[in-house]
């Protein structure tokens, strides 16, 4: 088992190594296909995204949620 990293994020979700699988903490397994868009440094398009992250639409208007895109985007722009 691979961790994806920072715990606070990801939880405990791990990739099973050779094979392309996510694990979640509960034992489910879940087919994962990782296609660089899905790197971390493009969390913010994946949460701004207005298709294929339809997970996301029950809090895209909760203040918690404006708020953290909001400061990914401004640590998009000192990044660039």
């Amino acid at each position: 088992m691979l961790d994806l990293g920072n715990p606070l994020v990801y939880g405990e979700t791990k990739i099973v190594k050779n094979q392309p699988l996510l694990l979640l903490q509960n034992g489910k397994q879940y087919p994962f296909h990782y296609r660089g868009f899905y790197a971390m440094e493009n969390l913010p398009g994946i949460l701004s995204a207005t298709s294929s992250w339809e997970g996301f639409d029950s809090v895209r208007d909760e203040n918690r949620f404006k708020q953290l895109c909001a400061r990914m985007q401004e640590v998009e722009k000192r990044i660039e």
